[in-house]
């Protein structure tokens, strides 16, 4: 009898959730928009430049 009670409290034990915070199934996906927008903030800020010198240059 006390063998089944103690196998019955294993198996409650081994049930017991976890108490950390979920895992970030997405994170991969929010950092490579991240790297985007951060290569289009680039490319943005290259055009800018292009067109004022190119304003410069037809003055």
């Amino acid at each position: 009898m006390r063998g089944l009670i103690l196998c019955a409290l294993l198996m409650l034990a081994a049930c017991k959730p976890e108490t950390g915070a979920p895992p970030d199934i997405i994170k991969t996906q929010r950092d490579a928009m991240g790297k985007a927008k951060d290569v289009g903030n680039v490319l943005d800020k290259g055009e800018q430049e292009r067109r004022e010198k190119m304003d410069k240059e037809a003055k």
